[in-house]
């Protein structure tokens, strides 16, 4: 599964060279540099510890249900942060990366939902069920994919990629989410 999401990366990549002007794709390009530096700030190692929490939640006295919660505290501290910089620094990033004002307060948000989604996938990782985590990791790629083509045909920017990020994203945190307190 993770080679077919790698895959489907590779076509995304080859239909935003026919689809973006060369300033779009760099652009996008750059925006998408932005989110796994956003996701590790807002992380902060807490979807690793995570997993490492599972095996020793019998030792430590924590349930996991708390481990989570405080989990998903710290990932929202640390996303308020990302957003307060962004807010800081927007008016040097709009100017240097062409960054309209709405995808920057999104990048935190987006961001986020990363990570979110990413603490269920270790949970499954660490608990070996490949094929619900392979599974979610082809729907978020495969969805993220889908609905940003659509969106970048239908607002011809690749302001439309971050659109069918977030719509993929938030789909994709919710089913987490969903997950989490049903366990």
């Amino acid at each position: 599964t993770n080679l077919f999401s790698q895959l489907l990366t590779f076509v995304l990549f080859v239909v935003w060279m026919r689809l973006l002007t060369p300033v779009q794709f760099g652009i996008l390009a750059t925006f998408q540099a932005f989110l796994p530096l956003g996701e590790n700030i807002i992380d902060q190692g807490s979807t690793a510890s995570l997993g490492r929490e599972y095996f020793d939640v019998k030792k430590s006295g924590v349930s996991l249900g708390d481990y989570i919660f405080h989990s998903l505290l710290i990932k929202l501290f640390f996303a308020a942060v990302f957003f307060l910089l962004l807010w800081i620094f927007s008016a040097p990033l709009k100017q240097t990366y062409q960054f309209p004002v709405w995808v920057l307060g999104s990048l935190p948000l987006l961001c986020l939902m990363m990570a979110v989604s990413n603490m269920v996938s270790r949970i499954w990782i660490v608990q070996q069920q490949a094929l619900t985590y392979g599974g979610f990791l082809v729907f978020r790629v495969g969805l993220g994919m889908l609905l940003s083509i659509f969106c970048v045909m239908a607002f011809t920017r690749w302001e439309g990629r971050v659109v069918g990020l977030i719509i993929a994203e938030w789909l994709g945190v919710g089913f987490s989410l969903l997950y989490l307190f049903r366990s």
